[in-house]
């Protein structure tokens, strides 16, 4: 994935915590904020957060927020 968004351009920083049965990872994109007006500070970053049980319980849903 990371190379990905290097390909695209983007500049990027990962952090992955794989604890099972959690696996997660912060996606930040330093100073994106800034450039799409959204802050007046150069040093805020755009971070997104994606979690996935792999052994989910019987029942279990779909939670996007």
């Amino acid at each position: 994935m990371r190379g990905q968004l290097e390909r695209e351009a983007y500049d990027v920083s990962m952090k992955i915590r794989a604890k099972p049965p959690v696996q997660r990872v912060l996606v930040s994109f330093p100073g994106r904020l800034h450039e799409l007006r959204l802050s007046p500070h150069r040093a805020q970053s755009l971070s997104i957060r994606i979690e996935v049980d792999t052994n989910p319980p019987s029942g279990a849903g779909l939670e996007t927020s």
